[in-house]
């Protein structure tokens, strides 16, 4: 489905903002956003994508998806419909145009200036659809998608952080990309209780500390290239494990 400019600062803005929220082609959240236009987009197109929305994702609160939706329409600060205008438009040709009997006055600029108007409205309606076939976000809700992208930066930063951290105990870690979740997984393979623990910064601590109590009780080996070195060093033997 071809987007409009709207509609896709909508959905990059949705997606982006709530991991768990994903529009796919051909799918009904796809359908109520991705045509969307600030005059057309009314409360009934927003409260179908808002249900879609929770839907996905039972924990988001109903007022966050509002507050990325309203800083996109602006939905408190309507610009006037296209019929808003013409009706004033057009009084305002009758009240200067015409006369008692309802004839054109001698002194009528009707004609030129409300072809100047049209050619005008026809330029600033082809501009409008130019803009809205564009894929580009620049300019609207530039803002709020800036702090979205900046949130889930530093979310994959410290996921990178916490999996280089624990590669050395449990390996490469896969199929998790939060940092909690990775730190979790580690305490969990290093038979370490957690429970009650939460959060970033608590949970790698409490990594840190056990993976140090482990470093400090493993046993120490020693590798010799013959067995024949070892003579050399007679007491050696009592400092060697196997």
């Amino acid at each position: 489905m071809k987007r409009t400019k709207l509609g896709n600062s909508l959905i990059v803005a949705l997606t982006t903002a709530f991991p768990k929220v994903t529009v796919a082609n051909d799918s009904e959240l796809e359908k109520i956003l991705a045509g969307a236009r600030r005059l057309t987009f009314g409360k009934p197109q927003r409260e179908s994508a808002r249900n879609l929305i929770l839907a996905m994702d039972s924990e988001l609160k109903p007022e966050r998806v509002d507050s990325v939706m309203d800083a996109l329409t602006d939905v408190d600060d309507p610009e006037p419909t296209k019929k808003d205008n013409e009706e004033e438009e057009s009084a305002k040709d009758c009240a200067e145009c015409h006369g008692k009997d309802g004839k054109h006055s001698k002194d009528c600029k009707i004609g030129k200036d409300k072809k100047a108007r049209d050619a005008k409205r026809a330029k600033d309606k082809a501009k409008e659809d130019m803009e809205d076939d564009e894929p580009a976000v620049d300019g609207v809700g530039k803002e709020e998608i800036g702090k979205a992208m900046d949130s889930l930066r530093k979310e994959f930063a410290a996921a990178d952080e916490a999996k280089r951290a624990v590669r050395t105990v449990v390996g490469d870690v896969i199929a998790m990309d939060t940092a909690d979740k990775i730190y979790e997984f580690a305490l969990d393979e290093m038979k370490v209780n957690h429970e009650g623990v939460t959060g970033v910064p608590a949970l790698k601590a409490l990594f840190d500390l056990a993976k140090k109590q482990k470093t400090a009780a493993a046993p120490v080996t020693v590798a010799m290239d013959s067995a024949g070195a070892i003579s050399k060093f007679p007491h050696a033997g009592r400092f060697v494990q196997a």
